[in-house]
Formats: structure tokens, C-alpha cells, sequence
């Protein structure tokens, strides 16, 4: 956690930094839905690798220095929440049962992914109103999967997973509108993640709940520009 506060931190001192230095730099904060593709949204038990991702929602800030008038460099932090694929949750409960657990109400684990990527802008005019533009980043991703809790019979036992991190790369592209709206499609790679886990049991903690999963997921956003 500390790790992603100093990120942050340093992200906006080059925000600050750079408005200062050129008007024409470009901050935009944006939203809309994160899609999990591959690996990350398989529902195959047999996939070591498979994260069972269902859609979830994206959001985040971005920068855009640019040194000519067409390419320039960019910044940027996003936030992608995915829960569970409804089949996947199907299942995992069916599993339980068929292992002696009655009843289990469980509150299902959720991937948050932190990718912080910088890279190159490049940027063209398509019309009066409306520029195209392409980004090529490198990203390191932060993810963190949310506890799992099973309750069945006045027993609960909850799973805690660790901060977890690895290198990918981000691709993206969009359409600027009047310089003050932003839509954007990114495809985001971000290898993969291994999973270390703690369970804890009526007040007993179990070390060793390890697996991994592959994380590739496609952002839809609208982003609003702040000059």
C-alpha cells in the first residue's frame, strides 16, 4: 500500500510540475467499464491461470505532456474493479456443498487492479472538433484480491489475500472532442500475478492458500479534459 501512495504522490508532482510548464498539457479524469479477456475472465477449473472475471468498472487520471505538436508523453493511474462470474460463483458454492458444508453464505473475493502506466502520446486532427490519438505505455499493475468470507452453521472463515504486483504494458486509443472530452479503448496486459493467502478459522490462522492469475482486461472510458 505504501508503494501505491508513493506513486500517487509522485504522479501528482509531475501533473503540477508540468501544467506549469506548458499550457498545452492535458489532465483528464475518466470512467466507464473494465472487461475482463483471456485468462483473467476463463471459468475453466482446469486453467491454473484463470481468474473467472466478470465486468466490472474502471476509473482514473491521465497526463499528457506533450513536446511537439503531435507526440508527447504521457501518465496515467487506473482503478478496475471486477467481481466474480455468476457461473463461477455457482460453482465454488456447489463445491462446498458437495464437501459437507450446509448452507454456506459466502461473501465472494473481488480483484482490484492498479495499473500505473507511463509511455508515449501520439495525436493527429481527423476534423476541426476531433483529434485520434494512440498510446504506447509500459504499466505496473498493483492487484489485490478482497477477502472471502464462508459462513455455514455459526462458523465463519475468511480468506485474506496479499498485495501482489507485476510489469505488462498498456495499448490504447481514442478521440478527443473540442479538447474537453476524451473517449477512450485500452487494452491492458499485465502477466502474471501470484496469489499468496491466509485463512483464518475460529481465531486459527492456516499459512499456505497460494495460486496465480493472468490478468488482461479492455477499458471503455469517457474522460472529461481539465487544462
Amino acid at each position: 500500500m505504501k508503494k501505491i501512495q508513493f506513486i500517487l504522490i509522485a504522479l501528482f508532482i509531475t501533473f503540477g510540475s508540468a501544467t506549469i510548464l506548458s499550457a498545452q498539457d492535458q489532465f483528464t479524469i475518466f470512467a466507464g467499464g473494465s472487461f475482463p479477456i483471456s485468462d483473467f475472465g476463463s471459468e475453466d477449473i482446469n486453467n491454473s491461470q484463470a481468474g473467472g472475471a466478470n465486468n466490472g468498472v474502471n476509473f482514473g487520471l491521465k497526463y499528457v505532456h506533450q513536446l511537439k505538436e503531435e507526440f508527447g508523453l504521457t501518465v496515467g493511474i487506473d482503478f478496475s474493479n471486477n467481481g466474480l462470474k455468476p457461473q463461477v460463483k455457482e460453482n465454488a458454492k456447489t463445491l462446498l456443498i458437495a464437501g459437507g458444508v450446509n448452507d454456506p453464505e459466502i461473501d465472494f473475493y473481488k480483484y482490484w487492479n492498479i495499473p500505473v502506466s507511463a509511455g508515449l502520446n501520439l495525436k493527429t486532427s481527423i476534423s476541426k472538433m476531433t483529434d485520434l490519438y494512440f498510446d504506447a505505455c509500459v504499466a505496473l499493475n498493483f492487484l489485490k484480491v478482497t477477502d472471502m468470507e464462508v459462513v455455514s452453521n455459526k462458523q465463519k472463515v475468511r480468506t485474506s489475500f496479499d498485495w501482489t504486483s507485476h510489469l505488462g504494458y498498456k495499448i490504447g486509443m481514442g478521440f478527443l472532442v473540442t479538447d474537453k472530452i476524451a473517449l477512450s479503448l485500452n487494452y491492458f496486459s499485465l502477466g502474471v500475478h501470484n496469489l499468496h493467502g491466509t485463512v483464518v478459522s475460529a481465531g486459527n490462522k492456516n499459512e499456505g492458500i497460494d495460486g496465480e492469475v493472468k490478468v488482461d482486461f479492455i477499458s471503455v472510458t469517457f474522460g472529461i479534459l481539465l487544462k
